[in-house]
Order: structure tokens, then C-alpha cells, then sequence
């Protein structure tokens, strides 16, 4: 019984931390959302919002609707040294890759032409110069479609 409630203590303090970290992100990832709303789409009612470090990924799995057209808003702090978009879609062809110089925000209209699941990688470019362990930023990306 002592083992389980140790654990029990264990578990929330860890979620606790978690979302600590995660609701840092949240005001950050509002001006994406009211980027949106300023140019008529309608978030999905989900955001992607992580803290990442240099050379960290993250990977969305989304789906897309025939003939609908959707904004994609990635955006990273300004501590991160940019970040790179990749789409593609379940075979693995790369549909667009957006890279530009060192950029922490990017947005994107797509139509789809057919009903689609595409996975979406976000990556925190790495410095090569820098060895040691880098400060970690926030991470969003949002979506939204037009009514």
C-alpha cells in the first residue's frame, strides 16, 4: 500500500510539472491563434504548444477535407535559432518543405484537393557551434479553415 500511494504522489507531481511547463506556452500560442481570427479562419479548437530545444522535432498527424482551405501558423520563441517545416503525407512524399533563414514564425494556406492525413514535422534548427545544452523555447503550431 505505501509502494502505491508513493507512486500516486510520484504521478501527480510529474503532471503537475508537465502542464507547469505546457501552460507557460499558452499566451504564446494566443497571438497564433488571433493571427487567425484577424484573417477570417476559424481555429480547429486545437494548438500544438511544446518546449523544445535546439535540434528537437515535433510531429502532428492532421487531417485535411476536400475543397476546404485551411491556415497553418508555426511560430517558435525568439531564443530558438529558427525552425523548419516539413508536410507530407502517409506514403512519406514530401508535399512542401519551408525553410526559410533563420525565420521563428511561418504560415501557410493550403486547399486540400481531396480528403488527406498528413504529418506535419516542425524541427528547432541546431547551431553548430554551440555544445552545450541550449535553452529551451516554446513551440506552436495552430490551425484553422475557412467557414
Amino acid at each position: 500500500m505505501k509502494i502505491f500511494k508513493t507512486f500516486i504522489v510520484i504521478t501527480i507531481m510529474s503532471l503537475s510539472a508537465f502542464g507547469q511547463q505546457n501552460a507557460d506556452c499558452v499566451e504564446f500560442t494566443q497571438r497564433s491563434i488571433d493571427t487567425l481570427i484577424k484573417y477570417d479562419f476559424l481555429p480547429d479548437g486545437r494548438y500544438n504548444s511544446v518546449k523544445l530545444s535546439q535540434g528537437d522535432k515535433m510531429t502532428i498527424y492532421k487531417s485535411f477535407y476536400k475543397n476546404k482551405e485551411y491556415m497553418l501558423i508555426f511560430n517558435s520563441e525568439e531564443t530558438l535559432p529558427g525552425i523548419t517545416i516539413e508536410i507530407q503525407n502517409l506514403s512519406s512524399k514530401v508535399l512542401t518543405i519551408r525553410q526559410p533563414e533563420p525565420a521563428n514564425y511561418h504560415s501557410l494556406i493550403y486547399r486540400s484537393k481531396k480528403n488527406e492525413n498528413l504529418i506535419i514535422s516542425i524541427s528547432v534548427h541546431k547551431l553548430e557551434e554551440q555544445s552545450e545544452p541550449t535553452e529551451q523555447g516554446c513551440v506552436t503550431a495552430v490551425f484553422g479553415f475557412k467557414p
